[in-house]
């Protein structure tokens, strides 16, 4: 039984500066990587900013939890959308509350 491997060889490669990388690109595509990395850096600040937790419910009616919160607390505006179609209703905002409970 033969095997046969293909075999490739690999060409030069080059390397560029950083400098020299961004001379060759025109301003529309600086501008836009611009943009881009400071939308990432506004996400990353916002995924901060946010309290650690999770949502809970009550099961039963009766059921009776003692909850202590922190004093800290997110205020967040959200797009309303509708409760059976699921999507947004426009020019509606719902106001929700996070806090941080221990």
């Amino acid at each position: 039984m033969s095997t046969s491997t293909n075999r490739t060889s690999l060409g030069t490669v080059q390397t560029k500066s950083i400098d020299q990388i961004r001379k060759g690109l025109d301003k529309e595509t600086l501008q836009r990587i611009t943009q881009e990395h400071a939308e990432m850096q506004r996400v990353k600040e916002e995924q901060k900013e946010r309290l650690p937790g999770a949502f809970f419910s009550l099961k039963n009616d009766k059921e009776q939890r003692i909850f202590l919160f922190s004093g800290q607390y997110q205020k967040l505006e959200k797009p309303a959308t509708d409760f059976v179609t699921k999507q947004q209703i426009p020019g509606k905002t719902t106001t929700r509350y996070r806090f941080q409970v221990y």
